[in-house]
């Protein structure tokens, strides 16, 4: 059978009056639905009690530290809400309140319930079983919703609530409305909570410890008072005990400040403070947006200002002063300096597969295997030679651009005093190409480097063993090769320590240079940088995570962190995602199920806000690198 039970409780001048419409059975574990109604003010329920101050320790004892105790506000429902909420805005997310919310600030009491919410739906003031219309009911209330009080519907007479009263399926919509709509529209934050109810029996006491063991204090729907077995009060959750033969939960109940313990178990006829129901409350930041840049170092030209919208890009470069990144879309976005149009991209802006800077210039390679380049052109730097046609690969160096055909050649143009765009014989099986200052660098196939152009200061000296190699880029004076083992061979101009990896070396898999400082990125997802750091170049922003790609600037550094794509979620994105892709294409319940820990939309990887099958090819270019 299902019952629905409801009890009002409404303190005037010291007078306590009880009233309830049905009497729920000890042995009833399946509810419809639950009202709660708390006092208002005046003092705590008849009979008294002794309650437990401050946290205790001990064998098979927990309490969250830090969660705020405040007094009743207009509803025990958004009060206990509010007491969670404060938690959470002094650990990480300081928007959900504004200002300090470890004591109960009059900003407090307006999350909690605020002057509108009382104007509105509390006044006229009533009590069971006179039911008194409000503006729920009669119209002209205030909107949007402003506090946990809206939210919860409390108090509204549409919702057949009397002052105070609230609604226990209304309690989780109450926190994910506040939090993700409210909050994040108010005060521009970008939290995303996760909130669920769950009644007795599918709540369990392993449920309730590890949300305590893990920090996050609960919301119980429980009764407190005579008669027993229906349900009158929202408290939060803030601990836990077993040391007394029986478990035992603590909680702040909203009429004093001090902290109680109550058997935990259902409730009863028997016995007082027994649990209904318990509400979960977590709330985290969002993944960064998918395909954003993060740029540090010297700013003087705006180098590091990305424009808006940051997010869909999939491909980062550096240049002299500017800087180039490629969107899921093939278009391509620069910014910075412009004195020689090198942030000018030519029309069509279109179907472009890769990107990279030079000095003063750019270049973009289409799908079509052709490539364009813009900006500087005083040394044929932008001049592809004919055939424009076969590369696979870009990129630039100061004054000089190079280009990987599909048959493993490589074709160099623009200025060659230093023999730069000389590519050494055979020039054959090459996979990969870099550019420097005045010199130029090859992979080959089999794992070896071939580097060409000034030598100066050893830059084109490939240490010792010349094998293994799996990537390469280029600095102004020196140069970088990541092996197959992980760890990182940097030779040539060392005056900043731009050669001297820092240890452990180990763990990398992309590598770029700067002017006079070089960058690494970890398979965790870090980006670790090293050498001149006169601009904070080699000071990577906090979080250094989520990175799938870095670039090195003249004096800046670049890193492309798209979360997308890491679908199982180990900081790395390879094959070992394409089952998790699978999963996602076939629905978010089931992603969701086989990892947790990661987010849906992860699978995004054309940034369209929607998983589907047209994010396959995008997909496919990050399991490629692209």
């Amino acid at each position: 059978m299902i019952y629905t039970s409801r009890r009002s409780m409404l303190a005037i001048l010291g007078l306590l009056a009880l009233g309830c419409l049905a009497t729920i059975p000890a042995s009833a574990q399946v509810f419809e639905d639950a009202h709660s109604l708390c006092l208002p003010s005046g003092p705590p329920p008849a009979g008294g009690y002794e309650p437990y101050v401050g946290e205790v320790c001990g064998r098979g004892t927990k309490v969250i530290g830090g969660v705020p105790a405040y007094l009743w506000q207009h509803g025990c429902g958004p009060t206990a809400a509010g007491m969670v909420i404060g938690y959470w805005d002094g650990h990480g997310f300081p928007l959900l309140i504004p200002g300090d919310a470890s004591t109960q600030t009059e900003a407090v009491n307006q999350a909690i319930a605020s002057t509108a919410h009382y104007d509105d739906y509390s006044v006229p003031i009533d009590s069971s079983p006179n039911l008194l219309l409000d503006k729920s009911s009669l119209g002209g209330a205030h909107s949007p919703h402003n506090c946990l009080g809206d939210f919860m519907n409390t108090s509204w007479s549409s919702r057949q609530n009397y002052y105070g009263w609230s609604w226990f399926s209304d309690v989780d919509d109450s926190l994910l409305g506040y939090t993700n709509t409210y909050v994040n529209n108010t005060y521009g934050a970008s939290y995303t909570a996760t909130v669920s109810n769950e009644t007795w029996g599918a709540f369990t006491w392993a449920d309730f410890q590890a949300e305590i063991d893990a920090d996050r204090p609960m919301i119980f729907l429980v009764d407190a008072n005579q008669p027993y077995g229906q349900t009158d009060h929202f408290v939060p959750a803030i601990g836990y005990r077993d040391t007394n033969g029986y478990p035992e939960y603590a909680c702040f109940d909203t009429w004093s400040t001090g902290m109680r313990w109550e058997r935990f178990r259902q409730m009863s006829a028997s016995y007082a403070w027994g649990i209904y129901g318990a509400t979960y409350y977590r709330v985290g930041a969002p993944p960064p947006a998918y395909g954003s840049i993060v740029v540090w170092g010297n700013n003087e030209f705006g180098q590091c200002n990305v424009p808006a919208p940051n997010s869909g890009f999939v491909a980062v470069a550096g240049g002299g002063s500017h800087s180039l990144g490629l969107k899921a879309d093939g278009s391509i976005v620069a910014w910075a300096r412009n004195d020689y149009g090198q942030c000018d991209v030519p029309a069509p802006n279109s179907g472009f597969v890769a990107v990279a800077g030079g000095g003063y210039y750019g270049l973009g390679l289409k799908a079509d295997g052709s490539i364009v380049a813009w900006g500087r052109n005083d040394y044929g730097q932008c001049n592809v030679p004919a055939p424009n046609s076969g590369f696979v690969a870009a990129a630039g160096g100061y004054h000089h651009s190079l280009g990987l055909k599909a048959d493993g050649s490589i074709v160099a143009w623009g200025r060659n005093v230093s023999g730069q765009c000389n590519v050494p014989a055979p020039n054959s099986g090459f996979v990969a190409v870099a550019g420097g200052l005045a010199h130029s660098l090859g992979l080959k196939a089999d794992g070896s480097i071939r580097a060409w152009g000034s030598n100066d200061l050893g830059q084109c000296n490939v240490p010792a063993p010349n094998s293994g190699y799996v990537a390469i880029a280029g600095g102004a004076h020196h140069s970088l090769g990541l092996k197959a083992d992980g760890s990182v061979v940097a030779w040539g101009w060392n005056i900043y320590g731009q050669c001297s990896v820092p240890p452990p070396n180990s763990g990398f898999v992309a590598v770029a240079g700067g002017y006079g400082h070089s960058l690494g990125l970890k398979a965790n997802g870090s980006i670790v940088a090293w050498g001149y750091n006169y601009y904070g170049q080699c000071n990577v922003p906090a979080p250094n995570s989520g990175f799938v790609a870095t670039a090195g600037g003249f004096q800046h550094s670049l890193g492309l962190q798209a979360s997308y794509g890491d679908l199982n979620c180990d900081g790395v994105i390879n094959f070992d995602d394409i089952n998790a892709f699978v999963l996602a294409l076939s629905g978010e319940e089931a992603y969701q199920a086989a990892f947790p820990s990661c987010h849906w939309l992860n699978a995004d990887c054309n940034a369209d806000g929607q998983v589907s099958f047209d994010d396959i090819n995008a997909f496919v270019a990050l399991l490629s690198g692209g």
